[in-house]
């Protein structure tokens, strides 16, 4: 129960080419195997810079060169270290973003 809390933990709070996944990796390789189930609430997005949030009319996508490389965590990569894993849920959103909120929150990719 403590490792699916802190594994839940670690991959509401990851930011996209800002987090380190190798503190999420290794918490995986050491307590992988008692993760049995994981609820995940939240997936942030990358954080943008303001030139991109300027430029509205351009698409910045990593096709372009201009956009985030990597737009959210990936799962496939994390599964091999938690091979007793039987039930994930997982919700594609923001909580709690108060008075940050923008719609380009809920816009994962543009690709």
């Amino acid at each position: 129960m403590f490792f699916e809390r802190h594994v839940q933990e670690l991959i509401e709070n990851f930011v996209p080419e800002t987090s380190d996944v190798e503190e999420l990796t290794s918490t995986l390789i050491l307590g992988g195997e008692f993760v049995r189930n994981l609820t995940i609430r939240q997936l942030l997005p990358p954080i943008r810079d303001m030139v991109s949030k300027e430029d509205d009319s351009s698409d910045t996508t990593s096709e372009d060169g201009n956009g985030p490389v990597m737009d959210h965590l990936d799962f496939g990569a994390l599964f091999k270290y938690i091979p007793h894993l039987e039930e994930i849920h997982v919700t594609y959103g923001i909580r709690n973003c108060g008075m940050n909120f923008s719609w380009d929150l809920f816009q994962f990719t543009k690709h």
